[in-house]
Parts: C-alpha cells; structure tokens; sequence
C-alpha cells in the first residue's frame, strides 16, 4: 500500500475484520515521503478501534526511506529546495517531499 496513514489503517482494519491477519498473509505500507501530510504511521486514534487496530498492524510491515543527518545531506536537500522556489516550480510548504525525492534520484544517477 501507499497512502496516507487513515486510509492504511482502514484497510488494516478491514483486512483484519476478514480474518487475513492471522499469519497467513503480510501486508506492506510504502511511505515514500517522511512527512506530516502522510500521518505518523501509528495505528492508535484514541476510538473504539484501537484495539483491533492494534491487533491488524501486527501483520504490516512499513518501508521507509532513511532520513539522515549527515551535514552533507542537510546542504544538498537545502540546495534542492532553493533551486525548486527560484525556478517558481513548487511552493514549497513542506518540502520534505522535496528533498526525498530528490535524494533518492541524486542516489540513483550514475
């Protein structure tokens, strides 16, 4: 999967509601962005669900990219969102996106 952290747990929810979270299975969640707008991964909301929630997240398995803090990382990823605002492609609110995504091509290029 890979969507934002409510629509993770309600399909969690369901999945575990159909009996498919005993082991037999294993579900995963991609967050390719560390970011606010995607939630914080957590299955508890403070509802009538959190138990069960609790009990469907045992079967998820969260893939994330790792977030460095390396100085060299911090430049870079400063550097990228000051190229992106002064080309006038992006307003950059929360540009953690941003850098992710940009690190991860830079990591890719040869």
């Amino acid at each position: 999967m890979c969507a934002g952290a409510d629509v993770v747990r309600d399909i969690m929810l369901a999945v575990h509601r159909r009996r498919l979270t005993n082991g037999s299975y294993i579900f995963f969640n991609i967050e390719l962005f560390n970011s606010s707008s995607y939630g914080n991964g957590s299955w508890k909301r403070g509802d009538r669900y959190d138990s069960e929630a609790r009990q469907a997240y045992s079967a998820l398995n969260t893939v994330t990219l790792l977030r460095t803090v390396k100085p060299e990382f911090e430049n870079f990823s400063l550097e990228v969102k000051r190229s992106i605002q002064k080309a006038g492609l992006l307003d950059c609110d929360d540009c953690d996106n941003v850098s992710t995504s940009g690190t991860l091509n830079s990591g890719l290029a040869p």
